[in-house]
C-alpha cells in the first residue's frame, strides 16, 4: 500500500480528507463527517507512507509530537 493508493481509494469513496495516525485506522471525511476507513496502521507504516512526501519542517513537527496538516496531489 502506498500513500497514492490510500488517497485514490479515499477519493473514490467520496472523501475530501484523509487522516493518518499511528495505531489507528485511517479516517476520511465524507459529507463533513470523519469516519474510520480501513484497518489499523501502526506507527512504522504511517511513517513509511509519509516519509517520501514530508518536508523537513513537517517531519520536525511530527517528531515533536504535533500534527502535520498538508496537501498532497497524486
Amino acid at each position: 500500500m502506498t500513500l497514492d493508493e490510500l488517497i485514490l481509494g479515499a477519493r473514490r469513496d467520496g472523501a475530501s480528507d484523509l487522516h493518518l495516525t499511528g495505531g489507528a485506522a485511517p479516517a476520511v471525511r465524507i459529507l463533513g463527517q470523519l469516519v474510520p476507513w480501513g484497518d489499523t496502521l501502526d506507527e512504522a507504516t504511517v511513517e513509511a507512507l509519509l516519509a517520501p512526501v514530508l518536508t523537513p519542517r513537517l517531519r520536525a513537527e511530527l517528531n515533536a509530537g504535533r500534527d502535520a496538516d498538508f496537501s498532497y496531489t497524486t
